[in-house]
């Protein structure tokens, strides 16, 4: 019952955190890095990955498929990865939880395969723009090459 002058509340509230989900992301990848509630490994040779199933189906497309339909892998604690640069791998994993990524001239072509090979379409694009922005006579062969 209202009163005269007195307004009636609404019955419902909408509540919104909206740096929760970015902040969410980056206490998975703190308790990725203490190894806690991890719960596949990537394995490249003799190196390891551990990471989160959820956070890799929801930032890289390759594993989304991978674990959403019903592929072996998707019950599989270790997964062996090939063709891919250990190092551009770890980079790849860190991406899907900081969405940070250094290229270099050291890394970019090492990351243009993996970012391929997982159907990273933005890495790929940075990527290919970072060879483009510094071809230069004396390097178009090598990158020809790559290409």
């Amino acid at each position: 019952m209202v009163e005269d002058g007195a307004e009636e509340l609404e019955d419902l509230v909408h509540f919104s955190v909206s740096e929760l989900p970015s902040r969410g992301y980056g206490v998975m990848e703190e308790i990725r890095r203490q190894g806690k509630l991890c719960d596949v490994t990537l394995k490249i040779g003799d190196h390891k990955f551990s990471a989160h199933r959820i956070v890799l189906a929801a930032s890289i497309p390759y594993f989304h498929a991978m674990f959403t339909n019903d592929m072996m892998e998707c019950k599989q604690d270790e997964i062996v990865m090939q063709g891919m640069d250990p190092s551009a791998l770890e980079a790849l994993i860190n991406f899907a939880y900081n969405g940070n990524l250094a290229i270099d001239q050291q890394n970019v072509q090492s990351l243009l395969m993996g970012a391929s090979f997982l159907q990273l379409q933005s890495i790929k694009d940075a990527c290919c723009t970072f060879l483009r922005e510094r071809l230069h006579p004396k390097n178009c062969l090598g990158v020809r090459q790559f290409a």
